[in-house]
C-alpha cells in the first residue's frame, strides 16, 4: 500500500489528510472509500486517464483508494494529484521516501495536465499546521501558497513534472496551464480578489455565512 498526503476544507478551514492506494488481486475495479463525495469519486477515471497517459499504465486489478480519516467529508477535485501521485509509489515507480513530508493538491486532467483549483491558501494554512515542509501545487496557484510562510512551495504543470521531480529524471517540457479565470487572480494573492467572490461559493460554515448576511443588512 502506499500513501501521499492532501487537505481537505470545510469553508476556510482544513486539515491534512492521507491518501492510501492498494493494488490487490481480484477482478478488475475501482473504488474510492472514506466519505468521498461524487466530485471526488468522479476522480477515479480523471486520475486514471492521466496515470495512463503520464507513462505508466492502470493495473488489470482491483484497486482501493481510501481518504483517512473516513470521519472526516471529502469534496473537490484537488485530491487528484495526491491520488496520482500515491499510484506512482504503489507501482515503485516513485521512491516512497521522495514524497516524505509533502502534500499534493490540484485537478488532473485527462492528459495528466494539473488544472488550478480553489482553496489554495487555506490548504497550505493547514498543511504547514500539520507540520508539513513541503507542498505541491498547479503553478498558477503558486502565488497564494507562497504566502504561507514555513512551507517550500513547488508549482508544477503536470503529473509527468511531479513523477520526474520525485525522482530526480529531467522534467518535461509541458504547456502552461491557465488559471481558473483569465485575467482575475486566485484567492488572496491578488489586488483583485474581492471582485466576484461570493457567500454561495464557501462550503459548509452554514452559520458563519448566515451571521455574515445578516450583519450586512444590519449596515445597510
Amino acid at each position: 500500500m502506499a500513501a501521499t498526503h492532501s487537505v481537505t476544507l470545510d469553508g476556510l478551514t482544513g486539515r491534512a489528510i492521507e491518501v492510501e492506494v492498494d493494488i490487490a488481486s481480484g477482478l478488475p475495479k475501482t473504488i474510492v472509500v472514506g466519505l468521498a463525495d461524487t466530485i471526488v469519486n468522479e476522480a477515479r477515471d480523471r486520475v486514471r486517464a492521466a496515470v495512463v497517459n503520464s507513462g505508466t499504465t492502470w493495473p488489470d486489478q482491483r484497486v482501493t483508494i481510501n481518504l483517512a480519516p473516513s470521519t472526516l467529508p471529502k469534496t473537490g477535485s484537488h485530491y487528484d494529484l495526491a491520488i496520482g501521485v500515491a499510484m506512482f509509489v504503489e507501482k515503485t515507480l516513485v521512491p516512497r521516501e521522495a514524497t516524505a513530508g509533502t502534500v499534493f493538491i490540484g485537478e488532473l486532467a485527462l492528459d495528466g495536465r494539473l488544472r488550478a483549483v480553489r482553496g489554495v491558501l487555506p490548504a497550505t494554512v493547514a498543511a504547514v499546521e500539520a507540520g508539513f515542509g513541503r507542498v505541491f501545487v498547479p503553478e498558477s496557484n503558486v502565488g497564494e501558497a507562497e504566502l504561507v510562510s514555513g512551507v517550500q512551495v513547488v508549482g508544477v504543470r503536470s503529473l509527468r513534472q511531479v513523477v520526474a521531480l520525485l525522482t530526480g529524471e529531467d522534467e518535461p517540457d509541458d504547456p502552461p496551464v491557465p488559471p481558473l479565470e483569465e485575467g482575475v487572480g486566485l484567492g488572496h494573492a491578488y489586488v483583485d480578489r474581492v471582485a466576484g467572490l461570493d457567500l454561495a461559493d464557501v462550503a459548509g460554515q452554514e452559520d458563519t455565512r448566515t451571521a455574515v448576511v445578516e450583519i450586512g443588512r444590519a449596515h445597510v
